[in-house]
């Protein structure tokens, strides 16, 4: 019962007073819902005038209560499961012409202008079948609201009403396929095939800038897909079939920077590809069957919360190390040179 939508008309829906917003993607699921202040206090029974606290303490006292009361009362039905919120997060935000902007508490002026963003994350293992829940946030001004449901493929957009508050997503994904690491396999050096043994490697070399330029390729799209995992632990586990094992502190921060930078709207963006990527520099590891290269290119960042796409490219510099173990290229160590907006 959705339909299929462009992207430009998401901003049409800010008018309404109320925005539920529900994000399928491959390791969670994000429902999230845009509203002013008057009517989220509302909805969850808290009187901004009765607290005794002024300013910042009383925002801050709001966002508790707003994280409690949705830890208490929301629950999303995943292929048949009933799933509480792994984690809830509330940020207060402006319209600019820009979009929405996450502001400042402490320099609240105007009340009136104030919407409340509530973003609830499901950390999942894979793409699910089907998602349901029903809507109970409703008041005498509010009883119907847009919904915008995005999933790999795209938009869709409904209403639902107080008679009828059923939300949802249901998977008619056709060629959608979950994201996979694959070795990074490219050979230098002689390598012979060995009867019952299989192929064995006699000697190696320092890779050329084609291959070497193949291999960075390849490694840093197994660390963007180890990024599209959510929990700590898959995280932990796919970064580990990147990264050389006895390199197993290379700098998660350092890679966050590119891999999941902040974004404008609150929350983290991601790399949806890299492009223009050459060799500026090249040389051989003091380590046998390595090299560093220094590497410049560009990424496409994505990102997307309460309803707005924010999706720019960044120019970056890098310093990358590779070492081979058991004929698989893996990433030894990484340095971000520099890193810019490339507008």
């Amino acid at each position: 019962w959705y339909t299929r939508f462009e992207n430009k008309n998401l901003s049409r829906h800010h008018k309404y007073p109320l925005m539920i917003y529900l994000y399928v993607e491959p390791r969670q699921v994000r429902l999230e819902s845009l509203m002013r202040i008057s009517d989220i206090t509302d909805m969850t029974n808290f009187s901004l005038q009765e607290v005794e606290a002024s300013g910042k303490d009383k925002y801050l006292l709001l966002e508790d209560h707003i994280q409690n009361y949705y830890a208490d009362n929301d629950a999303l039905n995943i292929d048949g499961s009933s799933f509480r919120p792994d984690s809830i997060r509330v940020e207060f935000l402006n319209v600019t012409l820009s979009g929405l902007k996450v502001i400042d508490i402490a320099t609240v002026k105007d009340e009136s202008s104030l919407l409340v963003g509530v973003s609830q994350q499901y950390l999942i293992d894979a793409l699910p079948q089907k998602i349901d829940t029903d809507w109970q946030y409703f008041n005498q001004r509010i009883d119907r609201i847009p919904v915008i449901v995005t999933d790999p493929v795209g938009p869709l957009q409904n209403f639902i009403q107080k008679d009828d508050p059923g939300l949802g997503w249901q998977n008619f994904l056709k060629k959608y396929q979950e994201p996979v690491i694959r070795p990074v396999n490219v050979e230098t050096g002689w390598s012979v095939t060995i009867p019952y043994i299989g192929k064995t490697q006699l000697f190696s070399q320092m890779p050329d800038q084609q291959q070497v330029l193949t291999i960075v390729s390849e490694l840093l799209e197994n660390v963007r897909i180890a990024f599209v995992e959510k929990a700590p632990d898959s995280f932990s586990r796919e970064l580990g079939k990147v990264i050389s094992s006895n390199q197993a502190e290379t700098p998660q921060k350092e890679l966050a920077k590119l891999f999941s930078p902040k974004v404008t709207g609150g929350g983290t963006g991601s790399v949806k590809s890299f492009d223009n990527l050459q060799v500026i520099g090249l040389q051989e590891l003091d380590a046998p069957d390595g090299f560093s290269a220094t590497i410049s290119g560009s990424a496409t960042i994505s990102a997307q919360h309460w309803g707005h796409i924010d999706q720019r490219q960044l120019k970056f510099q890098l310093l990358l190390d590779s070492i081979q173990v058991d004929q698989q290229w893996r990433l030894a160590d990484l340095t971000l040179i520099d890193i810019k907006d490339a507008g």
